[in-house]
């Protein structure tokens, strides 16, 4: 191991011989040498960080593969993420935190509203405090009526729902399975055809619309019962 010793060497100072000369001292030439600094630092550094001891990093910081920081205090790290908002993080790959305070994580992800948390596989979380999960969900929803979305490709623009799981199998080809209201109320959106004819679960609910009479079928104690509604 090389230590260099950075007696003498202070911030905007102009660099002596003997600089130079303790720092080849200290590789003695061999690149695989590694190099310990004592005291602190302050400004850019590009290459790896090995420490001993607690790490203090005041600022941005950028980790990996073209990673960009633009907030105050931002962190970005993994593959061309991107830290807009202050105290923002991003990481992954190709992700983007936006929002004031906001993370993304994960591939194409995108954090926009301030608090916000983007995770998963081109998820996107516009509102404040909004939470967005899975593949494809959208959280549109603002505090004071924050949203949780998981699942995938729920249909988007729903800014009343606390909580949405998305059924959707693509970009143009959204639904939503269940959401709970602010209201408190549930919502099951999508509804069957035709009754049910696999093996259910019990407690396993379907509402359905058969030949214009609307029902409810729940399965209990093995087998598919039902009701209908005026």
């Amino acid at each position: 191991m090389a230590i260099i010793n950075k007696t003498g060497i202070i911030n905007g100072g102009t660099i002596q011989a003997e600089h130079v000369t303790r720092t080849i001292d200290a590789l003695s030439g061999v690149s695989t040498d590694t190099i310990v600094a004592t005291g602190s630092f302050t400004g850019s550094f590009q290459g790896s960080i090995t420490t001993t001891s607690d790490t203090t990093i005041n600022g941005s910081l950028q980790q990996g593969l073209s990673t960009t920081t633009i907030g105050a205090s931002s962190h970005a790290e993994g593959s061309s993420t991107i830290a807009y908002g202050q105290y923002s993080h991003a990481e992954g790959g190709e992700t983007v935190a936006s929002g004031s305070r906001s993370h993304s994580e994960g591939y194409k992800t995108y954090a926009l509203g301030p608090f916000s948390h983007s995770e998963g596989l081109f998820t996107t979380a516009y509102g404040t405090g909004s939470h967005s999960e899975g593949v494809g969900t959208v959280a549109s929803g603002s505090y004071p009526s924050s949203q949780h979305v998981e699942g995938q490709w729920n249909t988007h623009g729903d800014a009343t729902s606390l909580l949405i799981v998305g059924n959707g199998t693509a970009d143009g080809a959204r639904s939503d399975a269940f959401k709970v209201r602010m209201s408190g109320s549930i919502v099951l959106p999508t509804t069957q055809s035709a009754a049910p004819t696999w093996t259910g679960t019990n407690g396993e609910m379907v509402f359905a619309t058969v030949g214009g009479v609307h029902l409810m079928y729940l399965y209990m104690s093995g087998a598919w019962r039902s009701a209908s509604f005026a």
